[in-house]
Parts: structure tokens; sequence; C-alpha cells
């Protein structure tokens, strides 16, 4: 995967497919992570991931994938801004969260020369 931190946010914050109650959440929150990976001599990038956000009024999802010479950085933000989602957004919460583990789970191809 591109970062090395899931945060499952689908199977810990939106399991359910709907939602007749409002879901509260405890307090927000902000996990930031950069992590530069370094490749051996041998390896090559095949295939990087590109940069994304996903933004909506509950969570907010940043990632840069930057390449280096001898690798790649990622730095991705995942912001929970909000302590209730209501029923009526719920599905669309779900949505972002889902789309957000998909990013976060998104594959580097490397390859040995």
């Amino acid at each position: 995967p591109v970062s090395l931190f899931q945060h499952d946010l689908g199977g810990t914050m939106a399991t359910s497919g709907q939602r007749e109650t409002p879901l509260r959440v405890t307090h927000p929150w902000v996990a930031h992570n950069r992590i530069r990976y370094r490749l051996p001599e041998r390896a090559a990038i095949v295939e990087l991931p590109e940069s994304t956000r996903i933004e909506t009024p509950w969570v907010v999802m940043e990632q840069s994938v930057t390449p280096t010479e001898d690798g790649w950085i990622v730095d991705d933000r995942v912001e929970l801004s909000v302590r209730r989602v209501s029923a009526d957004d719920y599905g669309a919460f779900r949505e972002a969260c889902l789309a957000i583990d998909r990013a976060m789970d998104r594959k580097v191809v490397v390859q040995w020369r």
C-alpha cells in the first residue's frame, strides 16, 4: 500500500449501511503521517499512485505522493472535524470513509532490475 497507516474508517466509524440515529464520535481528531521510502539500488518504481484529496463536511483526507530519486514520499493527513453525523448524512459520510480507505490502500508497484 502507498501508506503504512491504514485508518480503516469504514470498519471503525461507518460499519452499517444506514443509520436511524445520529453517529456520535467522542472527539474530532487529526492524523498526519509523512513517510519517506527508499528503494534498494536494483529496484525501480513501475507504478506510483497520484496525490489525492477527499473533502466532505465531516472528514477530509489529503495525500500527496511525491517521487524521489531513490523512492517516494507519502504525506497523508486525515481529519475528522465533527462529533456528530446525522442519520440523513450518514450515507454520504460512509461513502467518504470508504473512499479514504481505498485511497490509503492504493498500491505502489516496484520492480527489480
